[in-house]
């Protein structure tokens, strides 16, 4: 599934905001167009870190989410559990002040779909609160409590990880540009987006050991590049695999092993990208 990308005024997205059907291709603005307004200390105290929410109060986020931001080199990036959004930032008067936000917009369903848009809607002129390793937004009575990825390590269930790179005979490669890969595990299942085809299988989480299970999994013909990535990634995850977790990196194969490493959540610039979990 592709996503288109365009760029809409501000009142489609409070429209949008309203709606929680699945999505159609299109980045959404929010908040101010490039705000003419001095850039605070707090830009340059943000720049480079990477933050994922660990609690949330006035909403309730969709079982197994997070809210994930990115902040470097003006851009802030942005996942709540579906879609990657992106736009310039600047502090405003200890607010967040936002230029035009690009999102992909994959088919997701109602909830995550909804939870996408209330972010969209919430960081526009959110008020910050920062410390050295965790930042809280308000707004509009919801308080969003993110800490500092490179303070603590993610969870390995509920997490969406993409896979950034195929270990292969004792040499790391990237995933081909283009292809995008992901798995989340949790309630001893995984779910897989292969950079080609989606599936689900059992996973058992033991002592440093992952056991998968062989996945039931969709038949698609794609790429080259995406089938050999396809390839790759279930070759990776195929019985009994070590794992191990260090902050937002998570590594499956044993040291020089075949294997995968992964990272999450997924913040990135808006574009093609494939479906969560719970894609439609």
């Amino acid at each position: 599934m592709r996503a288109r990308i365009v760029v809409l005024p501000l009142l489609a997205a409070v429209l949008l905001a309203a709606c929680a059907g699945p999505g159609a291709a299109a980045p959404r603005a929010s908040g101010p167009q490039g705000s003419a307004a001095p850039s605070s200390s707090a830009d340059s105290a943000l720049d480079g870190r990477s933050f994922v929410s660990t609690a949330v109060t006035g909403r309730t986020l969709v079982p197994g989410t997070h809210v994930a931001l990115r902040f470097g080199a003006g851009q802030l990036g942005a996942d709540a559990g579906c879609n990657a959004m992106s736009a310039t930032y600047q502090m405003v008067g200890g607010t967040l002040g936002l230029g035009q936000m690009a999102t992909t917009e994959m088919a997701c369903n109602a909830p995550l779909t909804a939870q996408d848009q209330w972010l969209a809607a919430f960081l526009p002129g959110a008020a910050i609160d920062l410390s050295p390793i965790s930042v809280t937004l308000t707004k509009d009575g919801v308080a969003v409590s993110l800490v500092d990825q490179a303070t603590t390590d993610l969870p390995l269930a509920g997490t969406s990880w993409t896979i950034t790179a195929i270990v292969s005979g004792g040499t790391i490669a990237t995933v081909p540009k283009g292809v995008t890969a992901r798995l989340v595990l949790g309630n001893g299942q995984f779910v897989v987006n292969t950079g080609c085809n989606s599936g689900t299988g059992s996973a058992t989480v033991g002592d440093g050991v992952i056991t998968f299970g062989t996945p039931a999994i969709t038949a698609v013909q794609c790429g080259t590049d995406a089938m050999a990535t396809e390839r790759a990634v279930l070759a990776a995850l195929a019985g009994d695999v070590p794992f191990a977790i260090a902050g937002d990196t998570l590594t499956l194969g044993a040291s020089g092993k075949d294997g995968l490493v992964l990272t999450g959540p997924t913040v990135q610039p808006a574009g093609p990208a494939s479906p969560y979990p719970g894609a439609s």
